[in-house]
């Protein structure tokens, strides 16, 4: 006869299962999360970066050099920490439920605290590419009342859509006032990109209106503040983390680059605008859709060269050391191979050719770590019959060198 799952023999299981934290449930959400360098033991207010602007002026005479003595420029980002969190619950009944056996243990604690790692992974994605004004689509403009459905401005934006996700909404991206109210997701389309609410957006949002902004419940001018702040579309002269970047726009703020022609002629001269500008690269972000184009275009061609894998290697777990490779292909730039990645939440409209260190994501201890309380996992839920976890995390998004960055808009 099957005994009942004791709570301890459940929690001895959840030490098993999830000693910290599985990162391949995070890099599988995003390649770009998996591809950067990770730094979990951030303490302190904030984080600083301190890129060199300008060096020690010289001179061929040395009195002149003495002269022109200087301290180098080496400005001061004072980066914060943003708060992420996922926080699920599981019925008592459902673990009462559970016998003695692996796979029931298994069924139990995976199907809640799998989706919620899902969860926090899925809004960790598409936040590191963004500029902090937490937004995942735009409404395309012809909504009329009272349609339950709207088509997203880029249709590729459908990918960081969830059934059942709350959203809020506002005629700005991040930089005026969220909308009073919020709207349910009952389905999305990620070919067409139309979205269906459960009503009309404006009986959720009274005054939803025509080319709105959206954004999942809680993260409107909350977000990380990912590649599109640290290189910007259109550098503005406001602060950033302290900093005024336009007085040397390209070392402080990355470089920019409109795109015309063939889709390789502009990536092509996306790399020589940056190595002209001092900049260093060897690999390029681009969205699935704008790699097809790509790799369409240069097939056959001279400097399509090979396929490697970029493996990314993570902390030791149970054991074995976490492992997730991601398929590239290369082409050669001026100061060597650069490796073409793909990532599903990127933005449509941009590509990064970028250098591998230069990016970082930081974070207050594991991201994301369970919220341990008495030295337990699950806390009791006061207001229902279960045991809720949290799963919380501290991140933001680092650029340690701008200057090694270039913003490709495709033309």
């Amino acid at each position: 006869m099957a005994t009942p799952f004791s709570w301890t023999l459940f929690r001895n299981y959840l030490k098993i299962q999830y000693p910290d934290g599985p990162e391949l449930l995070l890099y599988k959400a995003s390649p770009f999360v998996g591809w950067m360098e990770k730094d979990t033991d951030f303490e302190g207010d904030s984080y600083q970066v301190n890129p060199l602007v300008n060096g020690i002026r010289s001179s061929n005479d040395f009195a002149t050099a003495l002269d022109e003595r200087n301290t180098p420029s080496t400005p001061r980002f004072n980066v914060t920490v943003a708060d992420m969190f996922s926080i699920g619950t599981i019925a008592n009944k459902a673990i009462a439920a559970c016998r003695s056996s692996k796979g029931g243990i298994k069924k139990a604690v995976t199907a809640m605290v799998d989706a919620g790692y899902y969860g926090f992974g899925r809004n960790l994605a598409y936040q590191v590419w963004g500029s902090g004004s937490g937004s995942i689509g735009r409404d395309n403009a012809a909504w009329v009342t009272p349609a339950t459905s709207i088509t997203l401005l880029t249709p590729e934006d459908a990918c960081k859509f969830e059934v059942g996700m709350r959203l809020q909404s506002s005629a700005t991206d991040g930089t005026g006032v969220v909308k009073p109210g919020f709207i349910e997701v009952a389905s999305i389309s990620r070919q067409t990109g139309v979205a269906t609410f459960t009503a009309s957006p404006d009986v959720g949002i009274p005054t939803f209106a025509l080319s709105d902004f959206l954004f999942p419940a809680g993260n409107y001018a909350n977000a990380l503040t990912g590649v599109l702040a640290w290189v910007p579309p259109v550098l503005l002269a406001a602060p950033f983390y302290g900093v005024v970047r336009t007085a040397d726009a390209d070392r402080l703020g990355g470089i920019r680059f409109t795109g015309a022609g063939p889709i390789e002629e502009q990536v092509i001269d996306a790399e020589a605008l940056g190595v002209t500008a001092g900049g260093q690269f060897d690999t390029l972000w681009m969205h699935p859709k704008r790699i097809s184009a790509l790799k369409k275009n240069i097939h056959g061609k001279a400097f399509y060269m090979t396929e490697p894998k970029t493996s990314v290697s993570g902390k030791k777990m149970n054991g074995d050391t976490a492992k997730i490779a991601y398929q590239g292909f290369v082409f050669a730039g001026d100061y060597g191979p650069i490796t073409v990645m793909s990532d599903l939440t990127m933005p449509y409209a941009y590509g990064l050719l970028t250098k591998r260190g230069t990016w970082k994501l930081i974070s207050m201890k594991e991201l994301p770590h369970f919220d341990v309380q008495a030295g337990d996992k699950f806390l009791t839920e006061a207001a229902q019959d279960g045991k809720q976890f949290r799963l919380i995390g501290y991140p933001q998004v680092v650029c340690e060198r701008p200057l090694d960055n270039v913003l490709i808009t495709w033309a």
